[in-house]
């Protein structure tokens, strides 16, 4: 890594915009009718998103596609670090099943889980097949 000053800045200023990406897909799905606050829609989304992004930022990094250090962190570390919830995942979770809604709680802690490494996956495989035969996932 050629500074860590740069790769902490990076990180920062990527952690802010995941930050206000997930605080702006809840108020955008809020908007659209999609999230009616008896199911964290919006949370569900950016954790399926987050996941998804994930496994194509790490097929570039481990197949060589030449993405820098600094670069990865500000991405995973920062991005995707602000923008998925599994903290607020787990304090709605709890609370969804306090609340007497045990059924629900556990539906999303499933869809939340095998949606998100399912998309996880599917984005190795869509990066694979972007990068042809030459650096795809084995």
């Amino acid at each position: 890594m050629s500074s860590p000053i740069l790769a902490t800045i990076l990180i920062f200023l990527g952690g802010g915009t995941g930050t206000l990406a997930r605080y702006g897909t809840s108020v955008g799905l809020r908007s659209l009718g999609w999230s009616s606050g008896s199911f964290p829609t919006a949370t569900l989304a950016v954790n399926l998103i987050g996941c998804f992004t994930i496994g194509l930022i790490a097929h570039a990094a481990l197949t060589g596609w030449g993405v820098r250090e600094e670069l990865r962190l500000a991405l995973i570390v920062g991005l995707l670090g602000g923008l998925t919830t599994f903290s607020s995942f787990g304090y709605e979770t709890v609370s969804m099943w306090n609340d007497g809604h045990q059924a629900r709680a556990i539906g999303y802690v499933l869809a939340s889980n095998i949606g998100g490494l399912a998309a996880a996956g599917l984005g190795l495989l869509v990066a694979g097949s972007m990068a042809g035969s030459e650096g795809a996932a084995s």
